[in-house]
């Protein structure tokens, strides 16, 4: 990809997702506004509860395909039509048996009628997900990052619009569960469609073991990091009651809403980090660098929206409903900053396939976190689970750091995110934003030259 496509690719991505940010966030209001806090706590329990078993529904097909058709003898179309057919037979061997497996054995862990039919459904709603997502990735892959962008808006509009329509005038989070299942049926044959347009999926079947085992490798990583995002839902759940995971869910979704930011701009740069690690390793190195500062800066400007403004707008919209949400929504500012900085080493770790380190990291921050919830949660109540997520990502990050900090603009980033978290407790925000800004620019954490790159970039050439 070439840096001006490049460059519109990253800022239109980042843009776009900020508008698709906006409607989770609106999706989480109507829920929150129209539910009761124990039901919308036993949908966050159930959605939690399958998400503990997202390897089998995720199965890192995200970074197999890209790496195969990258590495693929007969070049990159035909090795995405291999990797896509491939992926297809895989994700039918697996998640078949699997899914009904977990259907059958979901009695056995959750007792409360109401939450076991809402889990239940939910394990057929992320098997037909996790079809999907191999479509998505294919568009993802053929560099389509403005039509996946406005897919991505349309999806959640349609699902805000159903969502309010089915509470409004019937209620009831089970007929809710049912129309998200026919809602994901129908949005899998609609991505097939669309992308078979575009490639011709072919099986190679001598191929299939070595992606099944490489898929595995990336899947683990990827899935223990959502393992480790549910853990403070399922222990919350447990050892207080799903009301106390409703309070958690409402910062908690806002906040991951947040993370569809760096989630979005990083799937651009997947397809030329897989390519530039085998090719060109110094464009590998600078594209890393480049976005490591760049997430930085996204991530500071997330902080601080979180920071000043959360408190007031989570209670201009829920009042007194969830006012313990209220109080513990100004943390997730840093645990949002967290993610933000963990990306790029994470992506590094991928392009390089080192599974082991990224074991390491993952498995030390899941035990710390499960740790650390038991004893906080227990001593402290919701926002014990809080300090649990913070310093178990603070470890993580501190092991992602030391593992790829050649890659990394350090300094910079540490200059970026230095004012943000020192200065935030004393300036308020119409102060402090110009300061910031100025900041950079004297600095030269951000310059001229970059703004200059992002316009020429959409220049008509």
């Amino acid at each position: 990809m070439k840096p001006a496509k490049l460059i519109r690719s990253v800022t239109y991505t980042f843009f776009s997702s900020g508008f698709v940010l906006m409607i989770s966030i609106g999706i989480t209001l109507v829920l929150a506004k129209l539910l009761s806090p124990k039901d919308l706590g036993i949908l966050m329990s159930a959605e939690a509860f399958v998400e503990l078993f997202i390897f089998f529904y995720n199965m890192g097909f995200r970074n197999s395909i890209l790496k195969i058709s990258a590495n693929h003898p007969e070049g990159y179309e035909n090795g995405l039509n291999t990797a896509v057919g491939n992926a297809l037979v895989i994700r039918a061997i697996v998640l078949v048996p699997f899914s009904l497996v977990l259907y059958y054995l979901a009695p056995f862990f959750i007792k409360d009628p109401t939450e076991l039919f809402v889990s239940q459904i939910y394990v057929f709603i992320y098997a037909l997900e996790s079809v999907a997502s191999v479509f998505g990735i294919t568009r993802r892959a053929l560099g389509q990052f403005k039509l996946m962008s406005v897919l991505d808006a349309v999806d959640k509009l349609t699902r805000l619009l159903g969502i309010y329509f089915i509470l409004s005038f019937f209620g009831g989070i089970i007929l809710l569960v049912k129309i998200f299942l026919l809602d994901k049926f129908l949005r899998l044959v609609l991505s097939a469609t669309m992308t078979l347009k575009f490639v011709k999926p072919r099986v190679e079947w001598n191929l299939i073991p070595s992606m099944f085992k490489e898929s595995i490798s990336y899947g683990i990583m990827d899935s223990f990091d959502t393992v480790l995002d549910k853990i403070d839902r399922v222990m919350l759940n447990r050892m207080i009651g799903p009301v106390a995971v409703a309070f958690y869910s409402i910062p908690a979704k806002l906040n991951r809403a947040t993370k569809l930011v760096p989630m979005t701009i990083t799937q651009v740069f997947l397809p030329k980090l897989h390519d530039a690690i085998v090719n060109d390793h110094v464009s590998f190195k600078k594209s890393t660098k480049h976005l490591s500062r760049f997430l930085a800066l996204a991530g500071s400007f997330v902080f601080i929206f979180i920071y000043y403004f959360a408190e007031f707008i989570l209670y201009k919209l829920f009042s007194d409903k969830y006012a313990e949400s209220i109080y513990i929504v100004r943390f997730f500012a840093y645990i949002n900053l967290i993610w933000f900085l963990q990306k790029v080493p994470e992506l590094v770790l991928m392009s390089q396939s080192a599974h082991i380190k990224r074991a390491i990291t993952v498995f030390m921050s899941i035990a710390l976190n499960i740790g650390l919830n038991y004893i906080f949660i227990s001593k402290y109540g919701l926002v014990g689970a809080v300090y649990g997520t913070i310093v178990s990502s603070l470890v993580k990050l501190s092991f992602l750091v030391y593992f790829t900090h050649n890659y990394l603009e350090l300094l910079k980033i540490i200059g970026i995110i230095s004012a943000p978290l020192l200065l935030v407790y004393l300036f308020p925000v119409y102060y402090f934003i110009p300061f910031y800004i100025i900041y950079l620019l004297i600095a030269r954490l951000i310059s001229k030259e970059d703004l200059k790159k992002i316009l020429n970039a959409y220049k008509k050439r």
